[in-house]
């Protein structure tokens, strides 16, 4: 069988669908109408014959053009079919109308019928069918005006093309399913539809619970359709993994191919289709990922605290209300604070418990993660808490260093007094020696000692001691 027997076939539908105008329709006796519409319905049986020869040994190329002719066929066939069912139904049709009217409760009050729209897509075509037929159709207390109302409402799209000049009325509503059911009632085509889905899905690039997701639902629902037109789907499982598998992301395919090389005989769809899910309940769970824990090292001791929102949701300089007169404005606006003399405003600090180092409220000195330290003497605390030390005498100076270094969360002495605060903020050059320093053990370690001829006091790191 070749193209061109197959068109000569398709050609002779074509023809009758011409001749079969309006006005010679009309003129047709109903015996005539009828044999028409059996030489109408014998030629299209020839050429779905010949299309199933020539399907099974075409190439993809050319499944696709004889897919294509069909369906213009097809359409052919359908409104040449409806040109003379109508004129058959003409006489009938008003007869079965006021019958099942008659039977009809015309003051039933319909709830509203909730059916899918259809679209003209062919995989849509039998749960629409199904619906439609279960709750319309076979339903007598609706009558055929009724009915191609709903029909009409019901069908989008190319779908509605097929009926789109036909008028609301009951005449009309066995002659529009009749037609809905030539074009689309084909199992040949929904099944091949199916198939070539299957056989098109996407390549998926990358491991993602959509992609996944995705994949795993299209191939389930295609497989369904087509096993509900009792095709042997079970006992595909080689050709469906080959499918499947090749649409999988590189490295899940990797894994899936170690995993089906221990099984002892070929994998069926089940195994890989387990392995699939296996992978998405993974991805979904690792999706769930715990609070930021975040290591603060403090006074020599490491300590472990979880940083949320609900530390600033706290803060009250956050709402603006001021830590030390219960107004609303920050500290920094406070003329209590501001106006207050340093020695005061660390007092103030202290009474409301705030950080010595950014002001705030929410934690102490030694918890800060601030790393700003006093403009005038570099140490850890803030500017506005620094105290002169040649404004205040040498006991105060102590008493209130010693305060605000255990805020700060390390040991001071008088030592320690002298070199955070410094009588001077000018830079000097001084002059250091190297110098060697016997230790307990009775060895030799050689030192870089600083020169100030000024000093008064003596210092040496905490590391040096050790010798």
């Amino acid at each position: 069988m070749d193209f061109k027997t197959l068109k000569n076939k398709g050609r002779l539908i074509l023809k009758k669908r011409e001749k079969l105008t309006e006005d010679v329709v009309n003129r047709y006796t109903d015996e005539e109408a009828q044999l028409q519409l059996n030489l109408l319905e014998d030629a299209f049986s020839k050429y779905n014959e010949a299309y199933d020869l020539k399907i099974v040994e075409a190439n993809d190329e050319e499944i696709d053009k004889l897919i294509k002719d069909l369906e213009t066929v097809s359409d052919y066939y359908v409104k040449a079919k409806g040109k003379l069912t109508g004129r058959l139904h003409e006489r009938t049709a008003a007869t079965s109308v006021s019958e099942k009217s008659e039977n009809s409760n015309n003051t039933l009050r319909l709830p509203p019928i909730n059916i899918p729209t259809f679209e003209g897509d062919f995989d849509d075509w039998y749960p629409f069918k199904d619906q439609f037929i279960s709750i319309i159709h076979s339903n007598t207390s609706i009558d055929y005006t009724r009915n191609m109302y709903y029909l009409k409402s019901i069908l989008k799209v190319s779908a509605a093309q097929i009926i789109e000049s036909m008028a609301t009325i009951g005449d009309n509503y066995l002659e529009a399913f009749t037609l809905l059911l030539n074009r689309y009632d084909n199992e040949r085509l929904i099944v091949q539809s199916h198939v070539q889905q299957l056989l098109t899905q996407t390549v998926h690039q990358t491991e993602t619970a959509v992609g996944l997701k995705s994949l795993l639902d299209s191939t389930n629902k295609h497989l369904r359709a087509i096993s509900v037109l009792h095709q042997p789907v079970d006992k595909w499982d080689a050709i469906i993994i080959g499918i499947v598998a090749t649409r999988l992301p590189t490295e899940v395919r990797r894994c899936w191919e170690i995993e089906s090389a221990s099984y002892p005989e070929i994998p069926i769809w089940t195994k890989l289709k387990r392995f699939i899910e296996n992978r998405l309940q993974a991805l979904n769970m690792l999706q769930y990922k715990p609070s930021t824990v975040s290591n603060v090292i403090n006074a020599g001791k490491t300590k472990q605290f979880v940083r949320t929102t609900a530390h600033l949701a706290t803060d009250s300089q956050t709402n603006n209300q001021c830590s030390i007169c219960a107004q609303n404005h920050i500290i920094y606006k406070c003329n209590t604070f501001m106006k207050s003399k340093p020695s005061e405003r660390l007092s103030l600090a202290k009474k409301a418990k705030i950080c010595y180092n950014c002001l705030r409220t929410t934690h102490g000195a030694n918890q800060c993660t601030n790393e700003k330290t006093c403009k005038n003497c570099g140490l850890k605390h803030h500017t506005l808490l620094h105290l002169d030390i040649k404004k205040v005498n040498t006991k105060e100076g102590e008493n209130t260093s010693s305060d605000q270094e255990k805020e700060h969360g390390f040991q001071s002495t008088t030592s320690h007094l002298g070199a955070a605060y410094p009588t001077t903020s000018q830079n000097v050059i001084l002059s250091t020696v190297l110098v060697h320093v016997s230790g307990k053990n009775g060895r030799t370690v050689l030192f870089r000692a600083l020169l100030d001829s000024g000093s008064q006091s003596h210092f040496i790191f905490d590391n040096g001691t050790r010798y």
